[in-house]
């Protein structure tokens, strides 16, 4: 939000954490440009944005929380989403030492958020997700530790997910 209205843009926020506000972005708090909420009820009028952007968040709702998320994600749109929804685990071993709080609540396979999304009306542009992806690489299997299974048989099966060096 910082960075986009330091450009001219008109941008504003929600976080959920107050205490996350306070400390890092008092700024935006005290000016109302950022501020406390809920992503199943967004202070916000239908169609309000041409952009509505969101990264490294969804992937932490609890599983009941999804569908009005996305809902309310799309009831403020105008336009384009943009979403960034980690598809697996955390890998550093910082955030794997870290509270539970930053461990990843609702890990399903990409079809399951386009699934979710487009029963809601949105438009899923394929060429931009696979022009955003990672890529993979090879990894040794000396280099893992900590492998465990994560997911959901339901939403696509489990993911082996390791700790890498």
């Amino acid at each position: 939000v910082r960075y986009l209205r330091s450009r001219g843009f008109e941008a504003y926020g929600i976080e959920q954490s107050e205490a996350v506000l306070r400390i890092e972005c008092p700024d935006l708090l005290n000016s109302g440009v950022v501020e406390p909420g809920v992503l199943t009820s967004l202070p916000y009028a239908d169609d309000s944005f041409d952009l509505v952007f969101s990264a490294d968040v969804l992937e932490h709702l609890s599983p009941d929380e999804a569908d009005s998320v996305v809902k309310e994600l799309i009831r403020v749109s105008r336009q384009d989403i943009f979403l960034s929804i980690s598809l697996k685990s955390h890998t550093k071993v910082s955030a794997i030492n870290s509270s539970d709080a930053f461990r990843h609540t609702l890990l399903r396979p990409r079809s399951w958020w386009e699934d979710l999304f487009g029963q809601h009306g949105a438009e899923i542009n394929s060429r931009m997700i696979w022009a955003m992806q990672e890529t993979d690489t090879f990894l040794n299997p000396t280099e893992l530790f900590d492998c465990r299974k994560e997911g959901d048989s339901r939403y696509g099966g489990w993911y082996d997910v390791c700790v890498v060096n």
